[in-house]
């Protein structure tokens, strides 16, 4: 079952569009809760910015084998100038936490029948979505935190003041691909700097498990393909983070 809502927070101008999904025949209080950032690229290919996630399918094929997980997938700010206000940690990020953490969750929790507490839900984005499923992941203590392919040459050192000042022992799933950033110098570089952001939350106390995807390039195509083994950390980190270390 894919909702399409429009809803409302104090925290946004006007309301956002907001898609639910629940596989069919799942108990809603039984499934873990994936918030996933830019939400418009997760299910339908018409409203993705490139290529979609087919994340429904993912999850409808995982319901089959026994595994319960719904999506909750808030769409972006807009324009290209909007969603970068937005995702940044000091400016739109504190925002769009309390819009969905205070709004979006509990009111999708009394209508669908699932449950929001903490640690029932994860937060996913990719990029500069990335960046911002770090800050909200951190600041509300989620079972999951899923930063893939963060964009760290945008506000990589607000990210990293941020991630000093964090405290905790919250679980984080962390990657990037090989191939990120074009040339040769600039992948080392990117590889250089998420290998960093990795140390500094482990430093920092909180439990990472880590990978870099071989050939993988800055782009929905390749990130879709890491929706599995988000899921797999989701419901069984310490077995996902021993398989890569």
């Amino acid at each position: 079952m894919l909702e399409v809502l429009q809803m409302g927070s104090r925290a946004w101008s006007e309301p956002r569009t907001v898609r639910v999904f629940v596989p069919d025949q799942l108990n809603p209080r039984e499934a873990r809760v994936l918030v996933m950032l830019d939400g418009q690229n997760a299910f339908d290919q018409s409203t993705a910015f490139i290529d979609s996630w087919n994340a429904h399918q993912v999850l409808q094929a995982r319901a089959m084998k026994g595994d319960a997980f719904a999506i909750v997938a808030v769409n972006n700010a807009g324009e290209a100038h909007a969603r970068l206000h937005e995702y940044n940690l000091k400016k739109g990020a504190p925002a769009l936490g309390e819009a969905i953490f205070s709004d979006v969750l509990p009111r999708i929790g009394r209508e669908f029948g699932l449950k929001m507490h903490g640690q029932n839900i994860a937060v996913m984005g990719a990029g500069l979505a990335g960046v911002c499923s770090l800050y909200l992941g951190l600041r509300y203590s989620v079972a999951l935190t899923a930063c893939i392919s963060p964009s760290l040459w945008v506000w990589g050192a607000d990210v990293n003041a941020f991630v000093h000042a964090s405290h905790g022992n919250n679980r984080i799933y962390l990657d990037t691909g090989t191939h990120e950033a074009g040339a040769h110098a600039l992948n080392q570089e990117n590889l250089k700097k998420v290998r960093s952001l990795r140390e500094d939350l482990i430093r920092a106390g909180h439990q990472v498990a880590y990978q870099e995807v071989a050939g993988g390039t800055h782009s929905e195509k390749h990130w879709r393909q890491r929706l599995p083994t988000v899921l797999d950390a989701f419901m069984n980190f310490e077995e996902v983070s021993r398989a890569m270390h």
